[in-house]
């Protein structure tokens, strides 16, 4: 008789258990209880249960950093409420970063919707993503921003997470592209022990060289009149470029998918006398080849230069409309002139 009332009792218990689970998280979403779970130096602001996109707890704080500092690195983190897949998405931020990573700013189709928690950092410093003026006048901003905001956001993320849904096990990754490649890059060359796994995107590399890189590609469109290349000479390029080297992969789908295969002669484009839709003046075929061949130095090239396998994407760094450029750092700016 005993069998027959221990496997329901059984099942109750089992269905306890996973409803305690799945309650505990959202129950303890307050700035008292985060608090009591965060790390030294950590501090939390706001402990907030949001229903969007999924209910979780949305956790804003900040980890202050010394020697140099003191600085102040906000961090954002957003745990599930149910479905914890027990992993962890820190999302680096592009340009400067400057902000805490939004709901908008994260990857499609929002790892929450898997069931991961998600963390990310302004790297020590609020402003606008184009703007690194920090980098001259704050030492502390400055090492925050290169690796250090990164580092200790994950620290104190991870801890956490990890306390918050009571688990030991905990499948971290990190993502970036640009700026937030960049973290990525800093992150396993600096910190490999912070992530178990990486999604690396065109990663900005050394600071002062993709710094000098933009300074380069800027005095190449304003180096003299008629220097700059539009947006429609470089989409004329760009199929010129394709008709030749398309099929190099084996496959005609206007796609070129090693751009070291394609040796393109920049000099078939010249225009045999004035200007046309079809062709480059002698001063758009000077700046075109030295955007492709990059800044150089004394001991070599300083920073890569552009890829011959989608020129026409170089529009949104040399910029959308010709100089004059304004400087202003503003989003309704940069779509003109990156």
């Amino acid at each position: 008789m005993d069998h027959f009332i221990h496997r329901p009792l059984t099942a109750m218990c089992l269905a306890a258990a996973l409803i305690a689970v799945e309650t505990q998280a959202g129950d303890a979403c307050s700035v008292e209880h985060i608090q009591s779970l965060a790390p030294a130096g950590t501090t939390i602001e706001s402990a907030v249960d949001t229903p969007e996109p999924v209910p979780h707890c949305r956790i804003d704080g900040y980890v202050t950093t010394t020697n140099p500092g003191p600085n102040r690195v906000n961090f954002r983190l957003q745990l599930p409420d149910e479905g914890w897949q027990q992993r962890y998405f820190f999302v680096g931020m592009g340009g400067a970063a400057g902000s805490v990573p939004s709901d908008s700013g994260l990857p499609p189709g929002n790892p929450m919707f898997k069931g991961f928690a998600v963390a990310g950092t302004d790297t020590g410093h609020q402003g606008h993503m184009l703007d690194w003026s920090f980098l001259r006048d704050n030492p502390a901003q400055a090492e925050d921003h290169i690796h250090r905001g990164a580092h200790v956001t994950a620290q104190a993320t991870q801890a956490i997470t990890r306390a918050y849904y009571n688990s030991d096990k905990l499948y971290r990754y990190m993502s970036g592209c640009s700026g937030g490649g960049r973290m990525v890059t800093e992150a396993i060359t600096r910190h490999p022990e912070d992530f178990d796994g990486v999604l690396l995107g065109a990663p900005g590399g050394r600071s002062s060289a993709t710094m000098m890189g933009f300074i380069y590609n800027a005095q190449q469109m304003t180096r003299e009149p008629g220097a700059w290349l539009s947006p429609a000479k470089l989409k004329m390029v760009e199929g010129k470029v394709i008709a030749a080297c398309d099929a190099l992969d084996g496959a005609r789908d206007n796609l070129i998918a090693d751009n070291r295969q394609c040796r393109f002669d920049f000099d078939t484009l010249a225009c045999q006398s004035g200007d046309g839709p079809d062709c480059l003046t002698e001063q758009e075929l000077t700046s075109l080849k030295n955007v492709y061949r990059g800044p150089q130095g004394p001991n070599g090239p300083i920073n890569v230069g552009y890829p011959i396998a989608n020129i026409s994407f170089w529009s949104d760094y040399l910029g959308h409309v010709p100089p004059p450029w304004s400087d202003a750092p503003t989003m309704e700016n940069m779509p003109k002139t990156s």
